[in-house]
């Protein structure tokens, strides 16, 4: 799971150096040689596109997903693995309801192209299967790390804030 991990930052990371370099030749072009490019702005939202869903997996891997955890922390030790089990399925549900609802996007919109770059639309839908499905298997191997009995790190875990400097 460590090399899919790596492999996800790595994705993420190269994404967001794209829309860096995107984004600066539409500058370029704009302010130092005057000519107005059609598709900088475009292809830079695509990009964004896949980087939010890849970004949202490589968060799910390392457990820095925005979690209220509080409820959790409040419950005796012996019912925290069963409510990170509860919370760890209805994720996995939600993953699955975003999955099925974006299957419609493959039919003939899918067929279309964008104005300026002309790249087929399937490409850009493609980034919530392929989202949903990372974070499901990071969700699944969550899930199977609650059935052996060994519990999830909280957000603050993970962050690496300790008690006391959660209490301020």
């Amino acid at each position: 799971m460590k090399r899919v991990q790596d492999l996800v930052e790595t994705v993420g990371a190269m994404l967001l150096a794209t829309i860096v370099i995107i984004v600066l030749i539409q500058i370029v072009g704009r302010y130092v040689l005057r000519i107005a490019l059609t598709w900088p702005e475009e292809l830079a939202r695509y990009v964004l596109v896949w980087l939010v869903f890849v970004g949202a997996a490589a968060a799910a891997g390392r457990h820095q997903h925005i979690v209220v955890d509080t409820l959790t922390e409040l419950l005796p030790k012996r019912a925290r693995l069963p409510a990170q089990g509860f919370a760890t399925v209805a994720g996995l549900i939600a993953i699955g309801v975003l999955v099925w609802v974006s299957q419609p996007l493959f039919g003939p919109a899918s067929r279309s192209t964008s104005p300026a770059t002309g790249i087929p639309s399937f490409w850009i839908y493609l980034a919530l299967p392929v989202g949903g499905a990372l974070l499901g298997m990071f969700a699944l191997a969550d899930l199977w790390r609650v059935l052996r009995g060994r519990p999830l790190e909280t957000s603050n875990e993970a962050l690496g804030v300790t008690a006391k400097e959660d209490r301020g």
